[in-house]
């Protein structure tokens, strides 16, 4: 049988260069399960092209995250995703004898590393317009720069997890003199590392950490604010005010898809703004101080808005009717054909999913206590509700028992979603021996 064709090839050779690595990863498997010499180059182009790869990253891996975007949305130092393979492929013609070491671990690999990046460097400073077609001088020299620290960067990366946590007097020491290193290798170099080191942090307001043990002087609002790592606060603030605006628009209507994207946007803004009270020494009227709290205002006041719809948004589900006892005498009771679906009931449910979500980020802003007085009113409420429902439902007096039984199964819902587990079992194994001599009580609800 006939190999692959140059077309072919060529073909085959532009889809694997834009597949992820999980993706070629499946295509070696596939190719190592077909029969002929097709597969067969298939699989060595994948192979080669898989080794390319490990290599790439051996030799880059401290920048190769600035080519592409934060997953969160930050503001962050990024270059087109296109440049890096430009760059490789001139490493690759520059310096051939060279990539097998990358095979290796240890010092080796290491020294061939950096020798590879400050290739890359001068490759952007003598053929930038070639490697970034119409970036400007600045762009380039920010590429080039960012190149000549990737040695230091390389045994930096090692110690982030230390870093963006809580390090000790040596490790905070070991990244003080990162950043003095970087300032010898260029005025804005120490700037620098913290865009590298930040590309590679997933949660950003780990960032802070890191840079307030640059300087001992680094954690005060004031001398951080007029510092050249001030643009990471400000990123961070604009990130929380364009997440803010997004909790501020959402509406229950937007059901539970809207609820996750609200939860963590609530979440990831508590976090953020956690941390510059404990990390910086955030001054109430300096602009920092003022853009947080209006941040926590806005919040604030969605949440509680949030919250208060709950109970309406439950009585509606949920209506009570009046009827007679004795005599002439009423009393409120369940209304037990109520609607067990539609755009009422789904409100309701993504309002009390919403209840439960925000039981972290309310304690971050203020409104943690009048969530606990909601689920305390809630618990009562659905309670009652179930309750006197069953108690109905066992005298005889629903019309469609199966429809009864399935409103008082929903209630049990309600409780779980409001994370009530105990109250939501107790009225589960109520229904279960629900209903009137010879009535229906296996029922199902429709699927939420």
């Amino acid at each position: 049988m006939p190999g692959l064709s140059i077309a072919h090839r060529t073909a085959l050779s532009h889809i694997v260069d834009r597949c992820g690595d999980e993706v070629l990863a499946q295509l070696k498997t596939v190719a190592r399960a077909l029969p002929g010499d097709r597969a067969a180059e298939l699989l060595a182009m994948l192979q080669a092209e898989s080794l390319d790869r490990r290599r790439r990253q051996a030799a880059l891996g401290p920048l190769t995250p600035m080519f592409r975007p934060r997953v969160d949305g930050v503001e962050c130092l990024t270059f087109p995703a296109e440049t890096l393979g430009r760059l490789w492929r001139v490493v690759l013609e520059r310096e051939p004898e060279l990539t097998p070491s990358l095979d290796q671990d240890g010092v080796d690999a290491d020294a061939v590393a950096d020798r590879l990046c400050l290739v890359v460097a001068g490759v952007v400073r003598d053929h930038g317009e070639a490697i970034w077609p119409g970036a400007d001088p600045a762009a380039l020299a920010e590429l080039a720069g960012c190149f000549d620290l990737a040695h230091l960067v390389r045994r930096g990366v090692v110690r982030l997890p230390f870093w963006a946590d809580r390090p000790d007097d040596e490790q905070g020491a070991e990244l003080r003199l990162l950043m003095r290193d970087a300032g010898s290798v260029a005025p804005d170099g120490s700037r620098r590392v913290i865009d590298i080191l930040f590309a590679h942090l997933d949660e950003a307001w780990r960032i802070l950490r890191v840079i307030v043990h640059t300087s001992s002087a680094a954690g005060r609002d004031g001398f951080l604010s007029e510092s050249e790592m001030a643009i990471f606060v400000d990123r961070l603030l604009a990130a929380v005010h364009a997440r803010v605006a997004r909790v501020a628009a959402f509406r229950p209507q937007a059901g539970l898809r809207g609820l996750e994207t609200v939860k963590a946007d609530m979440l990831w803004c508590a976090a953020v703004l956690n941390e510059l009270d404990m990390t910086v020494q955030v001054r109430p009227n300096s602009v920092w101080g003022k853009q947080a709290k209006e941040a926590r205002v806005k919040v604030a006041g969605q949440l509680q808005d949030l919250l208060k719809g709950v109970e309406t948004a439950v009585n509606k589900v949920l209506p009570t009717v009046r009827a007679q006892t004795a005599g002439r005498m009423t009393r409120q009771v369940p209304k037990l054909d109520a609607p067990l679906d539609g755009d009422g009931v789904e409100q309701a449910r993504t309002l009390l999913s919403l209840v439960a979500a925000v039981r972290s980020p309310a304690g971050v802003f203020g409104c943690e206590a009048q969530r606990a007085k909601l689920v305390a009113a809630l618990e009562e409420r659905l309670s009652r509700h179930a309750d006197e429902a069953l108690e109905l439902i066992n005298g005889g007096e629903a019309e469609d028992e199966t429809h009864a039984v399935a409103l008082v199964e929903l209630i049990a819902e309600f409780l779980d979603r409001i994370e009530l587990v105990e109250p939501a079992r107790t009225v589960r194994r109520r229904v279960a021996v629900a209903g009137s001599p010879g009535g229906a009580s296996e029922v199902s609800l429709p699927a939420a």
